[in-house]
């Protein structure tokens, strides 16, 4: 299963290629020295999560997220007939992701994937360096994390309670976390998005290749 199967889903656009021209965007993509970074979430659950990645995406500077599995998504056009899921669940997620996500809807392109290999494996054309956002035995603390200065950039985030598999796990090429001082183990998958989208582009604009 560690094998990414091909996806019908899979296109020409680069990893972190944003919906609308440069000028739309807070990098331009022509520069060498521009940010390079994108979001893979692993069945992530809520639509509200979702909607508040895709809205700390934006604020960092980040235009790409990849959905994968049960992860919620915006139906690709207005026509839902269009849309794989039923009707009602793609409107639902059109509305709510709307509403949270707020001017983010419309500048963060999400596109979904069957599951994580094949999003992995779709950045990996690209070139990404893959890391994990995950508590596990290996990852290094974020602050100050050299590996989120490579460009391109890919940051996979889990489920809500389960976070990532050790499976998804193995096919990262690093790992981060975010240290905890308080009783809980993690924070909300969309406020670790926050945190480590913000220094990724910090990192990446502070040390130019």
């Amino acid at each position: 299963m560690i094998a990414a199967p091909e996806s019908p889903e899979v296109s020409s656009t680069p990893p972190d290629a944003p919906p609308h021209s440069a000028a739309a965007v807070g990098t331009d993509p022509s520069r060498p020295d521009a940010p390079n970074v994108c979001v893979i979430l692993d069945d992530v659950r809520s639509l509200y999560n979702v909607g508040a990645v895709m809205r700390a995406c934006d604020g960092a500077g980040i235009f790409t997220v990849h959905a994968c599995g049960i992860t919620p998504f915006p139906p690709a056009g207005p026509d839902l007939r269009d849309d794989p899921r039923r009707g009602p669940v793609a409107a639902r997620a059109a509305r709510e992701l709307r509403k949270v996500a707020l001017a983010a809807y419309d500048t963060v392109r999400v596109t979904h994937w069957p599951d994580a290999y094949a999003a992995i494996a779709h950045v990996r054309r690209y070139g990404a360096t893959v890391v994990a956002v995950e508590t596990s035995p290996n990852a290094v603390r974020y602050r100050g994390a050299s590996v989120l200065q490579v460009r391109p950039l890919a940051l996979v985030f889990g489920h809500e309670v389960d976070g990532l598999s050790a499976e998804v796990l193995a096919l990262c090429d690093a790992a981060v976390s975010i240290p905890m001082r308080g009783a809980g183990r993690s924070l909300n998958v969309a406020v670790a998005c926050g945190v480590v989208c913000y220094e990724a582009m910090t990192s990446q604009l502070t040390h130019v290749s």
